[in-house]
């Protein structure tokens, strides 16, 4: 918050990618890496829960921030096509 105020950033637009658990835990496993164990999977997606969602759910509720929402579930150009689409200004 006071990073954004020192570089007088007034409106900070979020992007939020939203993917659901069992994608997450689909797209990980598949990637074959030895540590993407489906129990540290989700140790991981339990340390984003805990530690990011009060984030993101603080810049929802701040009207300084703007937070958009993409739908992280589709293929990669597909978000970006996404995002290029909501954040036109």
């Amino acid at each position: 918050e006071s990073a954004f105020e020192f570089y007088g950033r007034e409106k900070v637009t979020v992007l939020k990618l939203e993917v659901s658990k069992p994608e997450i835990m689909r797209r990980l496993q598949s990637r074959g890496r030895e540590d993407d164990t489906e129990e540290a999977i989700r140790e991981r997606v339990s340390w984003y829960e805990e530690h990011i969602n009060p984030a993101l759910e603080f810049f929802e509720e701040n009207p300084r921030y703007e937070v958009i929402k993409i739908d992280g579930e589709q293929d990669p150009e597909g978000v970006f096509e996404e995002i290029l689409v909501k954040t036109e200004q």
